[in-house]
C-alpha cells in the first residue's frame, strides 16, 4: 500500500510538476472564493427571508390591530405584547402618517421614520449581525401608521459560518481531487518522460565523451503522438 501512495506522490519530485499543480490548486482555491462571495451574499439574503416569513403572521396581527384599537390604548400594547413574546420579533415602532412616533413596545429599532424616506420597505441589519429592522410604510400596508420590527437575528451569523465551513470543505475537497488528478496524469504523460528524456541526454553526452554509441535510450522505445514525442523524435534522429 505504502510503495502505491509513494509513486502517486512521486511527481511532485519534480520541480516542475510541484509548480503546475501548485498553480492549478491555488486557481481553483481563487474562483471557489470567488464564487462563494455573492453565494454567501444570497444566503444571508434566503435566511433573512425567512426570518420575515416567520414573523409574518404576528405583524400581520399587529397591523389588524391598529386598524381596530387605538395605538396609545394599554389594551392595544399587552395585546401587541402578547403577539410577541416568545417571538422572533423583539419590539415595534409606529408612526402616524406625518412619521411622529406614537408608541415603541419592545426593544426599539435602530432605524425611524425619516430612515425610510420615500421608501414602501427598508431592510437593516446591525453590525453585529444579531438585529434585522424591517420598515413597512403606510402605503405599502394600506393603514394609516408605518410599523418598524426588531427582529432576533442572533441565529442566523451562526448558520452562515457553517454554510462558510461546509462551502469551504467542499472546495479542499474538490481541490484536492482535481490536484491529485491531475498530478497523476502529469506523472504519466509529462513529468515521467521529461525526466527519461533528460536521463537519455545524460547518457547521450556521456556516450559521446566515450566516442561510444551503444546506448539504450528510453525515448527509442516511447512512440507518442504529441509534441513531447516529436522532441523525442528529433533527439533520436540527432544521435543516430
Amino acid at each position: 500500500m505504502f510503495p502505491k501512495i509513494s509513486r502517486l506522490f512521486s511527481p511532485l519530485r519534480a520541480r516542475l510538476s510541484r509548480q503546475i499543480v501548485l498553480w492549478i490548486f491555488a486557481s481553483i482555491v481563487v474562483i471557489e472564493t470567488l464564487i462563494l462571495i455573492p453565494s454567501y451574499k444570497r444566503r444571508e439574503e434566503e435566511l433573512l427571508h425567512q426570518l420575515e416569513d416567520v414573523s409574518g403572521a404576528i405583524f400581520n396581527s399587529i397591523v389588524r390591530l391598529t386598524e381596530t384599537s387605538m395605538t396609545s390604548d394599554s389594551t392595544f400594547q399587552m395585546k401587541v405584547k402578547t403577539l410577541t413574546e416568545d417571538s422572533v420579533i423583539l419590539g415595534v415602532t409606529i408612526y402616524d402618517s406625518q412619521g411622529e412616533l406614537i408608541e415603541t413596545i419592545g426593544e426599539a429599532p435602530e432605524i425611524d421614520f425619516s430612515d425610510l424616506g420615500d421608501k414602501d420597505i427598508l431592510r437593516v441589519r446591525s453590525q453585529d449581525g444579531k438585529r434585522y429592522d424591517v420598515a413597512l410604510s403606510a402605503n405599502y400596508l394600506g393603514i394609516n401608521y408605518t410599523l418598524i420590527a426588531r427582529h432576533d437575528a442572533s441565529k442566523i451569523q451562526p448558520e452562515l459560518y457553517a454554510f462558510i465551513g461546509r462551502i469551504t470543505l467542499l472546495v479542499i475537497l474538490i481541490s484536492a481531487f482535481v490536484t491529485l488528478v491531475t498530478m497523476a496524469v502529469l506523472g504519466v504523460k509529462l513529468i515521467h518522460p521529461i525526466l527519461k528524456l533528460r536521463d537519455d541526454l545524460i547518457a547521450a553526452g556521456e556516450a559521446l565523451g566515450k566516442n561510444g554509441n551503444q546506448v539504450k535510450f528510453y525515448s527509442v522505445s516511447i512512440q507518442r503522438q504529441d509534441e513531447l514525442g516529436e522532441v523525442m523524435i528529433a533527439f533520436n534522429e540527432m544521435f543516430e
